[in-house]
């Protein structure tokens, strides 16, 4: 699994999406966003410009989606969006997505994902 970070979430963000990227044992990813301000490094891009993935699940938190972003995970098995923006061009690559704030939301998925998780075990 893959959790990918836009600009919608702040550095100061990123350690109360810890509970879930451990749930799976799941890596960080940011858009070009991102990575231009410094938040996180370069090797965690995706898109375009940095790498593509193909995890079983990526999970889009707080980024547009736009063209350059979504290239680099058109390969994922299924593609999670969460985002309060009902424009976000990223409902147009989403498999499933969540019209809401991410902190409403992601505290609830880790518990989902953890229970699915201890069942496939």
């Amino acid at each position: 699994m893959v959790v990918g970070v836009g600009s919608g979430l702040t550095p100061d963000d990123y350690a109360d999406l810890q509970p879930l990227l451990d749930v799976p044992g799941a890596e960080l990813a940011a858009t070009r966003k991102v990575t231009d301000k410094g938040w996180q490094p370069r090797a965690r891009q995706i898109g375009i410009t940095g790498r593509s993935v193909a995890p079983r699940l990526y999970i889009g938190i707080g980024l547009s989606g736009k063209f350059n972003h979504a290239v680099g995970v058109r390969a994922a098995g299924t593609v999670l969006a969460i985002n309060p923006d009902r424009t976000a061009p990223i409902w147009e690559h989403a498999d499933i997505g969540i019209v809401a704030e991410w902190r409403d939301v992601v505290p609830r998925l880790t518990a989902r994902l953890q229970v699915q998780l201890e069942r496939q075990r």
